[in-house]
């Protein structure tokens, strides 16, 4: 008689486990913000900060970017994950109405964080590593 109670509640617990657990592709698909730059926060109406980027990933692993760099820019292109899914990579095939000649995808964002509220990669340059941080973005993107 323990048991037929004990079964049904395992199951009901494993399901629950199972529907919680999103994959990193339900994740990164969305509408993501720019709200920080090594830890500065900025706002999309920011003044200081010349960074105030859109970047929408679909599952069909193409991309959408739009960016208010004193004008308004957007771009579109492909993305993939690198094969251990740590990297996020790009190749933008237009961008301001330019078609691009997209032959190969470098992984350069590495992923630090990814939760569905938040997208943190990190970014190697010529001099340093930077972090960036990326919140869903809720308005509108024009088009």
């Amino acid at each position: 008689m323990r048991l037929l109670i004990v079964i049904p509640f395992i199951i009901l617990q494993i399901f629950h486990l199972n529907v919680e657990k999103k994959s990193k592709m339900d994740l990164i698909c969305n509408k993501w913000s720019l709200s920080q730059i090594d830890g500065k926060v900025i706002t999309l109406y920011s003044t200081d900060v010349d960074y105030k980027e859109i970047y929408v990933f679909n599952r069909n692993n193409t991309f959408s970017y739009f960016d208010f760099k004193g004008a308004y820019n957007q771009g579109k292109g492909i993305w993939e994950y690198n094969k251990d899914s740590t990297r996020l990579g790009f190749c933008f095939s237009k961008l301001n109405n330019e078609i691009l000649n997209c032959k190969k995808i470098e992984h350069k964002w590495y992923i630090l964080e990814l939760t569905e509220n938040k997208l943190r990669v990190g970014i190697q340059g010529k001099d340093n590593f930077k972090q960036f941080v990326y919140i869903p973005y809720l308005g509108k993107v024009i088009k």
